[in-house]
């Protein structure tokens, strides 16, 4: 899950522990030292399922090549930050069906954003909006 504020990610983070769902949190508040989000970016690398919600951290560098579904909360800063989002799981992968959500709010600059965003790739993806 790439979110643009650690407020909604904390939520959001808090919301899947209670449903017992195995979560990762990685973003610049968090307390964990450098050593503990690499330890952190190992676990979830190995678990067999779970999520990983970030804000803007895991934009770039982040190489999980098996993770298959994406979750974006809103437009993203600049085409740059969408494109290295996508990539994280996008990737090819043996056996991988990848699926990339964008949520955002009708009527505002985000829905303009996106659809935007996506114009640029007509033809060359399937994209399904909703």
């Amino acid at each position: 899950v790439f979110g643009e504020y650690a407020d909604t990610a904390d939520y959001i983070y808090a919301e899947l522990v209670k449903l017992g769902i195995p979560a990762w949190i990685y973003h610049s508040k968090t307390k964990h030292n450098s050593s503990e989000k690499k330890q952190l970016i190992e676990e979830y690398s190995k678990s067999s399922c779970g999520v990983l919600v970030t804000v803007k951290a895991l934009d770039e560098g982040l190489n999980v090549t098996d993770a298959s579904i994406g979750i974006n909360l809103g437009y993203y800063s600049t085409n740059r930050q969408a494109i290295q989002r996508m990539g994280r799981i996008l990737r090819k992968h043996e056996g991988k069906h990848p699926v990339m959500y964008c949520f955002y709010f009708a009527g505002t600059s985000d829905f303009f954003n996106v659809k935007n965003f996506m114009n640029l790739f007509k033809g060359s993806a399937n994209f399904v909006w909703r």
